[in-house]
């Protein structure tokens, strides 16, 4: 099973996992999830730049601190994900398909407030 995590600066990195004698490792993180309506939240939750880029769930200084806390889920068991939710009073970014190797989300509003 690979690896959906945050990576030290707070962006949303893929680590896919591969065996060598045996033993499982994981490669270097790979930033591969796009936002096309945004590309960070701060600390707070708050989208603070509506650019398009690598998705960063924490745009605070090395990644800020604390926990960030999402959950992911795949329709039909298909890969790439078809959800991820950002949870903070749940956002849901949705899968828009993949373009130039990059897996493209787009943002929705909170779910709740």
């Amino acid at each position: 099973m690979h690896l959906i995590m945050l990576d030290t600066a707070g962006y949303l990195s893929y680590y896919e996992r591969y065996k060598l004698n045996k033993q499982l490792y994981l490669k270097p993180p790979q930033r591969i999830f796009y936002a096309t309506d945004f590309d960070g939240y701060n600390g707070k939750h708050v989208i603070n730049d509506s650019t398009p880029g690598l998705i960063r769930l924490n745009t605070d200084s090395f990644g800020g601190n604390g926990r960030r806390k999402f959950t992911n889920s795949g329709l039909e068991q298909q890969w790439p994900t078809r959800y991820f939710s950002n949870i903070l009073n749940v956002t849901v970014l949705k899968n828009k398909g993949i373009k130039n190797g990059l897996v493209q989300f787009a943002n929705s509003p909170p779910l709740t407030k």
